[in-house]
C-alpha cells in the first residue's frame, strides 16, 4: 500500500499470518484500537513519510521487532528519544 493515499488502517484482522505491513507515503496521522487487531505475528511496519501523530497502539504487536517511522513529522525525535529509554529499561 507504499503511497497509495490511505487516511486510515483498518480491514487487516483477516490477515492473521501477516509479517510485513508497509504503508509509506501515505496520509495515515493517527491508529486506533482495532488498526493491529489480529495481527499477532507482525514483525515489521513501515509508515515512512505518513504524519503519524502517536505510537499508542504498536504496543500491541508482541513480536514487532522493527518500526520505521522516517519523516513521519515532528514527533519523531521524541520518538526516538523514548524508544532507546525503553530499550534501555528492557
Amino acid at each position: 500500500m507504499d503511497g497509495l493515499v490511505a487516511r486510515q488502517v483498518y480491514g487487516l484482522h483477516h490477515c492473521t499470518l501477516l509479517r510485513e505491513l508497509v504503508l509509506d507515503h501515505n496520509k495515515v496521522r493517527q491508529l486506533d484500537a482495532s488498526s493491529f487487531c489480529g495481527l499477532s505475528f507482525l514483525q515489521e511496519v513501515r509508515m515512512e513519510s505518513n504524519g503519524l501523530r502517536s505510537l499508542a497502539h504498536f504496543g500491541r504487536l508482541p513480536n514487532l521487532q522493527v518500526l520505521q517511522l522516517g519523516e513521519s513529522g515532528r514527533q519523531r525525535d521524541r520518538w526516538t528519544a523514548a524508544a532507546t529509554a525503553a530499550a534501555a529499561a528492557a
